[in-house]
């Protein structure tokens, strides 16, 4: 998956953070280009902060994507997949609005927060 389509389907799921991604002026150069590990530490940070009014069916749905994503690649060759993994569930880990997230993801998502916490 290519970053404006993984951006795209976020926006899709959350709309607010297109704004919030507009807005944003860490991750993304001057010249409005970006990375898609910027891209996904940003929605880190919107996750984060709006996590109180999401729904569970969006929650639910963000998840299944990420499963879509991440179990697609099993040889670690996508950068989508490696920034879901990397720049929003490793920073997303023990944190409380990561718990509830959890319950929805897919195996192989869970299994990379499985091996990052040390258990195989």
């Amino acid at each position: 998956m290519e970053k404006n389509e993984l951006k795209n389907k976020l926006t899709n799921l959350f709309p607010e953070f297109d704004t919030y991604w507009i807005e944003e002026d860490i991750f993304k150069e001057e010249d409005e280009t970006y990375t898609v590990h910027g891209l996904m530490s940003s929605f880190f940070f919107f996750y984060k902060e709006g996590h109180s009014t999401f729904n569970n069916v969006t929650i639910e749905n963000v998840a299944l994507m990420f499963k879509e994503v991440v179990a697609s690649d099993p040889n670690d060759e996508s950068t989508a997949a490696n920034a879901i993994c990397t720049s929003f569930l490793e920073l997303l880990d023990e944190e409380r609005e990561g718990k509830v997230l959890e319950s929805y993801l897919g195996e192989e998502c869970k299994k990379f927060l499985r091996i990052m916490r040390g258990y195989s």
